[in-house]
């Protein structure tokens, strides 16, 4: 039995609004986006939040599935 006990940077954000001026948009938004980034505390060997089942027979049971996938990307907002 382990403790379930994880402390991450969940999702992060940094963005910036560029305002335009005589052009057919208003505004341009770009952000950068990463998700699963750091671990700041993880008591299991595992990632908690992933699990083989929902199930009643294999909720809560590790059989050491891959870890979660760390996510960076750029986002685009253009504003009419």
């Amino acid at each position: 039995m382990y403790s379930a006990t994880v402390v991450r940077l969940r999702e992060a954000s940094l963005g910036y609004t560029f305002p335009v001026k005589n052009s057919f948009f208003h505004s341009i938004k770009a952000s950068l986006i990463g998700r699963n980034l750091i671990y700041f505390y993880k008591k299991a060997p595992f990632d908690p939040e992933l699990s083989m089942s929902t199930g009643n027979g294999l909720s809560g049971v590790d059989v050491f599935n891959q870890p979660a996938t760390r996510y960076m990307g750029l986002s685009l907002n253009l504003t009419f």
